[in-house]
């Protein structure tokens, strides 16, 4: 959470902007260092949050009488 993705090499900063975890700990970071997360990240993280509860329901749906056997 310290360092940034500024600090790596040119070749590597690709795979972080692919990373979805980056900018959930980005919205975390942020604050912490006190600067205000940027619009981009904002963007990323409350659309992968959409992405995911929509594939997580998708999932209930399908699989809701079988959940209770897998806890």
């Amino acid at each position: 959470i310290i360092w940034t993705s500024e600090q790596l090499p040119d070749g590597r900063r690709e795979f972080v902007d692919y990373n979805i975890f980056y900018y959930f700990m980005e919205m975390l970071r942020k604050p912490l260092m006190g600067t205000v997360p940027d619009v981009t990240i904002w963007f990323y993280t409350i659309i992968t949050s959409i992405i995911m509860l929509m594939v997580s329901a998708l999932v209930l749906t399908k699989y809701r009488s079988r959940i209770v056997y897998w806890l």
